[in-house]
Formats: structure tokens, sequence, C-alpha cells
């Protein structure tokens, strides 16, 4: 036979039970689980042995380079979003990243390669775009190669409706998103000329009222879960009732809030709308002009209705 596909991303498993598997990807569209063990040795310094355990494979990915994935296992188990027998049953939960405009939910079972849910409308033929579940299992969200980001809730793979998730457009290909484990707050960054790296979403209710106080725990039930061998309780992590506000990084740290935007955001404006790195783009000068004053304008009007809204509720 030829030579074995190309192995494009590694992660390493998030089970308790197993938390030296390693499992990788190649481009025709198998995972592979390796198990690591280290020996020990004379010297201290042990010696690490890898060994192929098994190939996961479905039929419908035949073929299909998977070039990112993440190991979802946890944070399912944290949201509670699949049932216990469905998350014991299982090797473990991963996201699946492929060059065909769909973001896959799957679960991997004694060489079973099982699609769960179906995420689509994102474009990703040319570029490896890559997304991330949320800290509890309920969402998704991915850039597409638009410059827009997409969210879908993983229950039934279906893209949240305007005003729910944030509306975003920027100026190139949305290459990778992460969220935070501790807030309501997603970061991404897109390939564009002078496109600002990074982008900022935070959500939720300032005003919200704190939880109420629990009785004071016993000393048995102070143990952590964990440490008892259990998983960590859920912790509600709900995207909030108000929608996601875009903020784009654009003003300097500590300033405070205005309407217009900042003299470093105008001047970079400037330069980005009439700059021109790509002279053989089939795309003619004046139309990037225009395109790029469509987002800028949109981009801003967002920016300032967001920090009105935050004025008037301290008022």
């Amino acid at each position: 036979g030829g030579s074995p596909p190309d192995v494009l991303c590694v992660r390493f498993s998030q089970q308790v039970t197993s938390p030296d598997n390693c499992y990788a990807t190649d481009a025709e569209g198998h995972i592979l689980l390796f198990q690591v063990r280290v020996d020990p040795a004379t010297d201290g310094r042990g010696l690490v042995r890898g060994s192929l355990v098994r190939a996961y494979a479905a039929p419908a990915l035949a073929g299909v380079a998977i070039y990112a994935f993440e190991v979802v296992t946890q944070q399912l188990l944290s949201g509670k979003r699949r049932s216990q027998l469905q998350l014991t049953s299982t090797d473990d939960w991963v996201l699946l990243f492929a060059r065909d405009h769909v973001v896959r939910l799957a679960s991997l079972q004694r060489g079973i390669l099982r699609v769960e849910v179906e995420m689509q409308g994102l474009d990703s033929g040319n570029y490896p775009v890559r997304g991330v579940i949320s800290p509890d299992g309920a969402y998704v969200a991915c850039g597409s190669e638009t410059g827009e980001l997409l969210v879908w809730g993983t229950a039934d793979g279906k893209l949240l409706p305007k005003g729910v998730a944030p509306q975003v457009q920027l100026a190139g290909p949305v290459m990778d998103t992460v969220w935070s484990r501790h807030h309501h707050m997603v970061a991404c960054c897109a390939i564009a000329d002078q496109a600002p790296p990074l982008l900022i979403f935070v959500g939720g209710d300032p005003e919200r009222p704190p939880p109420p106080k629990t009785v004071p725990e016993t000393e048995q039930q102070r143990v952590k879960p964990q440490d008892r061998g259990l998983p960590e309780p859920a912790v509600s992590r709900e995207l909030p009732s108000t929608p996601l506000l875009a903020t784009p990084l654009l003003a300097a740290p500590g300033s405070s809030p205005s309407l217009a935007p900042s003299a470093a955001a105008t001047d970079w404006a400037d330069r980005w709308v009439n700059s021109d790195l790509n002279p053989r783009s089939a795309v003619a000068l004046d139309e990037k002009r225009r395109m790029k004053e469509q987002i800028l304008s949109h981009m801003f009007e967002k920016q300032r209705n967001a920090i009105l809204e935050q004025i008037l509720s301290h008022m």
C-alpha cells in the first residue's frame, strides 16, 4: 500500500480514568487512539511509550480531512447535555472541523465514530477555521470564511437567532475562536489587511442580584467531588438573557466610554480603508474601499449603541 495519511491534529483525552490517552486525526477522516505510558527508569527520567489502541471511522467522513478537533467530554458532562448513559458508554466526545462547511459533534465508541449533531451554515472550504464549545456544553461558536461568527445549540445543531448570538462581521475569515471558562466572553481572530487581531464579546446583566447564600457545609461535604473521584458539579453558564455585546478592542484600556471612536481608532480605520496590500486582487480598489467602509460603519454603529445603553443604564 501507499504511505499513511498525514496526521493533522492531536489532543489528549479528558477522561478521568485515561488522561494519558492521546487522539490524532488524519487526512482520510480517521481518529486514532494511542495509549501513552511512562515507564520508570533507573536514571529517574523514565521512558515514554505510545501504542495504537484503535482507529475510529465513519462512512460519512471517509476521505474527509479532519484538520482540527477538540475533546469535549467534560463540557458535556459538566452541563449535563447528554444522559449519563450516553456519556459513560462512549470513550470520548469530540468536536470536529473539516473544510466541508460543517461542524460536527461526534461520539467515539469501540472503533465507531458516530456523528451525533451536524452544525451547518458556515463557509469553510478554503481556510481551516476552528471553533469552540461553551464551558457547559450548550453551544458551539465558530467563525466563517465570510467573517461572520456563528453560534449553534448542541442539542439540535440549529443556529441561534439574531439578537441572542452576537452579530459579527469581520473583514476576513475568522480563523479561531475561544470561549472563557469563567465568564460570558468569547474571543476570535480574523485574517485581513491590518485588521484588529482580536475581538471580544461580553454578555450578561451586571445588575443581576447575587445568588442566595447556602447553608454552611459540613467537613465531609466540603471535600471536593473530584477528590472523591466524582465529576465536578455542573455550573450554569447559560447565555445571558440580554444579547451578547460586541466590543472591538479599539479604545485604550482604562479609557472612559465615548460615543465617538477614539483618535487611534479613526486613524487606524482611515489607513485600513485606503490600504491596498494586495494590488493583484480580483476585487477593485474602489470596491474594497466600499466594502471596508460598510464594515466599519456597522462596527462603529454597534459600538455607539452598546456604549449608549451602558450610559443610560447607569443614569
